[in-house]
Parts: C-alpha cells; sequence; structure tokens
C-alpha cells in the first residue's frame, strides 16, 4: 500500500502523491519539525521483500547523499522508516525538458551549451562519489527557474543508478534509445562513460529534436548503435558548428575508450564551444 495525504512517514507528513518511478513512489511532503517542503520518495511495497533491490536502494540514497551541485537534485536524508526504506530529496517544479523540445523545438547550439554543460558538470560530481545514473535522457532532466527567473536545469530520477564499484553490463534496466552499446549488448566494461554515451544522445536530441538511432526492435537498435552510424547533428539542422558535431558524435562513440576520459572532460570541452560562441 501507498501513502495518503496526512499520513505520517518518518519525520515527513505526507501532503500528495506525486508520481511513480522505477524504484519508488514519490510523494510531496513537509518536515515535521522545520516545516519544508520536499520530495519523497519510498520504495516501491513490492520491492521491499527484494533483499537486493532493498540493498540497493538504501546504498544509492546513502551515496547521493554526498552529492552536491546546483545542477543535480538536492538528496536530504536516507534511511528507513517504519522498515520502510526512502529517500527526501529537494522539490522541484518544472518540465522535463523531452517536453521542452516537443513543445518548442528543438534548442540552438549555445542555449543547449549553455543549458547541459552545468548538468554535465553536475554529473561529473555523480560519478567522483560512486554513482551511475544509467538512465540520463531528456526525460529526466528538468528545466526549472531560479530567483531572478533564469532558466537551468537539474539531473533528476536516480531510480536505477548503480555503485559504479558494483555495476555490471548484464542488466537491462533503462531506456533503450538512450543506452551504450555495452549496456545494450552486454559482455563489456561499464563504468561513468556509459552514462557519457547517454548524454550525448540527450545533447544530440536537444539539438535536433531527433534520436540518432530509431530500431525496428531492441537487437536492430543495438547493433546500429554498435556501429556508430550515426548522422551528425549538423545533417538534421542547420546552424549547428563541426566542432559541436565533433563533441557529440565523441561521446556518442561506440568505443568507450574513444569517448571523452570523463563527464569532467566533456563538461570542459561543452564550456569551451560555448565561450567561443558557436558558429556554422
Amino acid at each position: 500500500m501507498g501513502l495518503a495525504a496526512g499520513d505520517r512517514f518518518g519525520n515527513y507528513d505526507v501532503v500528495r502523491m506525486l508520481g511513480s518511478g522505477a524504484s519508488g513512489l514519490v510523494y510531496e511532503a513537509t518536515h515535521r519539525v522545520f516545516g519544508s517542503r520536499i520530495a519523497l520518495k519510498v520504495m516501491h511495497p513490492f520491492k521491499r521483500e527484494v533483499s537486493e533491490e532493498r540493498a540497493r536502494f538504501l546504498r544509492e540514497g546513502a551515496l547521493l547523499v554526498r552529492v552536491e551541485h546546483p545542477h543535480v537534485v538536492a538528496v536530504y536524508d536516507a534511511g528507513e522508516a517504519d522498515g520502510v526504506p526512502y529517500v527526501a530529496m529537494e522539490l522541484l517544479d518544472g518540465p522535463t525538458l523531452d517536453k521542452e523540445i516537443a513543445t518548442s523545438g528543438a534548442m540552438d547550439p549555445h542555449d543547449t551549451m549553455a543549458l547541459l554543460g552545468p548538468v554535465a558538470e553536475g554529473l561529473s560530481v555523480v560519478h567522483d562519489v560512486g554513482v551511475s545514473h544509467r538512465d540520463v535522457k531528456p526525460a529526466n532532466i528538468l528545466v526549472v527557474r531560479d530567483e531572478a527567473d533564469k532558466r537551468f536545469a537539474k539531473l533528476v530520477d536516480f531510480g536505477i543508478a548503480k555503485d559504479l564499484r558494483r555495476i555490471s553490463s548484464n542488466s537491462a534496466l533503462g531506456s533503450p534509445s538512450y543506452m551504450s552499446p555495452e549496456r545494450l549488448l552486454g559482455g563489456l566494461t561499464v563504468d561513468g562513460r556509459s552514462d557519457q554515451y547517454s548524454f550525448g544522445v540527450t545533447i544530440y536530441q536537444t539539438l535536433t529534436g531527433v534520436l540518432p538511432y530509431v530500431g525496428r526492435s531492441l537487437l536492430d537498435l543495438a547493433m546500429q548503435v554498435q556501429s556508430g552510424s550515426a548522422a551528425a547533428p549538423s545533417q538534421h539542422r542547420a546552424g549547428i558548428p563541426p566542432e559541436l558535431d565533433r563533441l557529440v558524435l565523441r561521446a556518442m562513440s561506440p568505443q568507450i575508450s574513444a569517448r571523452y576520459p570523463s563527464m569532467r572532460a566533456l563538461a570542459t570541452a561543452m564550456w569551451v564551444i560555448q565561450q567561443a560562441g558557436p558558429r556554422a
């Protein structure tokens, strides 16, 4: 059973349900002592008895509490209440990037770098604490506004995140259109550069409004991704400069070793392009 408005859960009072993710039910709640509003993710009832799932939920929650970056959803608290695992997070309000693209269309190169470059930096901090997100995509990036009404992006939904020290390539959890070939096909080393691949696809879609690969089946998609045959973003939309084409295609390389050595290196490359003022 889930929680209902007015229920008490640990130190929190439930206000309303916000939605459901891969690993838990998400509620708006308030801290009983401080009155602060938060997003409370409670582990799905049907997963609580699975020891491996339970341990992963608690482990990743504990790791994410250590992540401090303005472009990654803040995790304030994690643990168990009444034997139920939970994570208390920053409460955010704004559309997801995929909805922004669907509504307003693809973004120009400068706006794309300005919006997503800081998210790349945030993801590098996530990797620093030993976590792989494993589901980086526009649907997991919120576009919110700061106190000056300036748009900025936040990486959210760590429902299938995993400890990089324990990660293996035989898990198919995630969104196939954004998965790296090593995750789609298995049998290869998986590390933070798999998130980089997914981030590259996210940049590609933000710039062009389309995905680099569309398979007729999962196997067909996997073979396309492995081939590395995606058209350069500029072939879909005029005005994308060559240096940005190269950046995106490098991040999406089917060979792990050919990608940027880290998300921080990719973030730096994005910053350089943004500062130079991309030219067609």
